[in-house]
């Protein structure tokens, strides 16, 4: 006869089966567990490896993201959220953030990254630290006319609009060139980090794009303080309607780069066009042939290229109101993402030689063909320079660059000894040549 389920044995028997069972899963999950850890800790060591030197580390890489733009404005003084300011800027004012930033996503920017970029740049370059809000500036070299002074006193801003709130960071490299790898040699120094640059070509792999010059003033090229140039281009656009100015096709700028050479050599059908109003100056020569950012918003169609580089001109033509004609280049600035052809710009296929200046002067008259086209794209760059290229959100993007930039670091920083304040680099320049720098990981 079967044992019953009621016997005192056959329970016994049963409480056995189900502890040995129990005592199966509890050794299988902890199997699981302690080889789930080991991958773990092996995949963390690769991905976020400690940094050289006495700097500690700083283990943590979180996943790219959209820029949380609430934060970002929540930092704002209090008279920079007045109502009656322009809206937000979108978040496509903020993607060349993650763009530039991506080859470090895995990897992290460590200390070695940062130590050899400021080790291997040299003209115009300088590091820059940022540690419990106050910035430093490191072993700057001497730049190009007011660059740096300028990029300077944008750092100074920022530190003086959001103060504590700035994250710490250090950034190896803030190239005032025209190129991305002006001032940086590799020699030496092969495990490079990002190079902040005001522009860069799909090549620059290393470069991260931060707001030029240009945004805070460039007295070289008589651009007063940013936020009073571009409203005296307003003002001038404002006593300009639309009927009023020359339906023509505008521009001067020197002879410099592939493109403008071939437009200085444009064939005769082009240049005696009427619609054609394009010249090409020679920087050295007669002054009375320059003519103001104020006077271009006089014509109906503006003409921007590229030069040997990118050009900064580009973002000041904009508050003009007047369509813009832009051929392709490689080069782009941090908000060019935002030009979209048919509503903020007219674009092109690149000018690579004299024939193709007729591709330019064909866009020329399809604006002048279809006015309500022309106008839209004359509204629309407008309103994107008068809502976004504003003081106050180049402060934003460049918070939540320095942010992201940060979450990538891999270590904690500490004050270089090359470094002074900002005020102090700002109050008697002591420029530092690259030998005299304190490189303890490679050498020029």
């Amino acid at each position: 006869m079967p044992p019953s389920p009621f016997d005192s044995a056959s329970n016994s028997t049963g409480r056995d089966r189900k502890s040995d069972r129990l005592a199966s899963v509890v050794l299988q999950l902890a199997v699981a567990f302690l080889l789930g850890s080991a991958v773990f800790l092996l995949a963390y060591s690769y991905n976020a490896r400690p940094a050289s030197g006495n700097v500690h580390w700083k283990p943590r890489i979180p996943a790219a993201r959209p820029i949380d733009l609430a934060s970002l404005l929540q930092l704002l003084p209090a008279a920079a959220k007045e109502p009656d300011l322009p809206p937000d800027p979108p978040q496509a004012f903020f993607q060349s953030i993650e763009q530039d930033l991506a080859p470090w996503n895995m990897t992290g920017i460590s200390y070695d990254h940062v130590e050899n970029a400021y080790c291997a740049s040299s003209y115009g370059a300088f590091r820059v630290q940022i540690i419990g809000g106050q910035v430093y500036i490191v072993g700057e070299q001497e730049s190009f006319q007011t660059r740096g002074h300028s990029v300077k006193m944008m750092l100074l801003q920022l530190q003086n609009t959001f103060g504590n709130q700035l994250p710490d960071v250090d950034i190896g490299a803030i190239s005032t060139g025209d190129l991305p790898g002006d001032g940086v040699s590799r020699r030496g120094c092969p495990e490079m980090g990002p190079v902040f640059s005001f522009a860069k070509r799909p090549q620059d792999v290393k470069a991260v794009r931060w707001p030029d010059f240009g945004f805070y003033d460039w007295p070289e090229a008589h651009a007063i303080p940013w936020e009073y140039f571009t409203l005296a281009i307003e003002k001038a656009a404002r006593a300009l309607p639309w009927q009023s100015r020359t339906s023509q096709l505008f521009m001067r700028a020197a002879a410099i780069g592939q493109t403008r050479e071939a437009l200085r050599d444009s064939p005769k059908e082009v240049y005696e066009n009427p619609l054609w109003n394009v010249k090409m100056i020679d920087w050295g020569g007669d002054k009375s042939s320059f003519v103001s950012v104020l006077d271009h918003c006089k014509f109906r169609y503006l003409l921007h290229t590229a030069g040997n580089t990118y050009s900064g001109r580009m973002k000041y033509l904009p508050f003009c109101g007047s369509a813009i004609v832009m051929p392709e280049s490689p080069w782009q600035e941090f908000w060019y993402g935002m030009l979209e052809h048919g509503k903020t710009v007219y674009r092109t296929p690149a000018v690579n030689n004299w024939q193709d200046t007729k591709i330019v002067l064909t866009a020329a008259e399809a604006l002048a063909k279809d006015d309500a086209l022309a106008q839209t794209i004359a509204r629309g760059a407008h309103d994107l320079a008068v809502n976004v290229l504003t003081t106050r959100n180049i402060q934003l993007f460049m918070l939540a660059l320095l942010r992201r930039y940060a979450e990538l670091m891999d270590f904690k920083v500490a004050l270089h000894q090359d470094a002074m304040t900002i005020e102090q680099s700002l109050m008697g320049q002591n420029f530092r040549r690259p030998e005299d720098r304190t490189c303890p990981l490679c050498h020029m």
